[in-house]
């Protein structure tokens, strides 16, 4: 094998990893996200522990309140996580049709 087909062989395999992200604690409850280029709570029912909710389950709208008003780790940009739904046969239903899939709460 030649050099430079060589190299384009190395440089094709070194690109084509996934992503991994590393999670680095901040501390103080913060984790970083240095993929995406974020920070998370690290305890995900933050709105039971701190007393906002009794048992931390709202509904969509409630919780993207919740979520814009908390001020944590000298934070106020906070916002619920989102995602995009990988293909339409990604929901669970219960036996009566009702959906508890994706954006449940919407």
């Amino acid at each position: 094998m030649k050099i430079p087909a060589l190299t384009a062989l190395l440089a094709g395999i070194a690109l084509s990893g996934a992503a991994q992200a590393m999670l680095i604690d901040r501390g103080g409850g913060l984790i970083y996200d240095n993929v995406l280029n974020i920070t998370w709570l690290s305890d995900a029912n933050y709105a039971k522990t701190s007393g906002v909710d009794a048992d931390g389950l709202m509904n969509w709208t409630a919780a993207n309140a919740w979520a814009a008003g908390l001020v944590y780790g000298g934070y106020s940009d906070w916002r619920l996580p989102t995602t995009l739904q990988p293909d339409a046969s990604c929901s669970n239903h219960l036996a009566g049709g009702i959906s508890f899939g994706y954006n449940y709460w919407q």
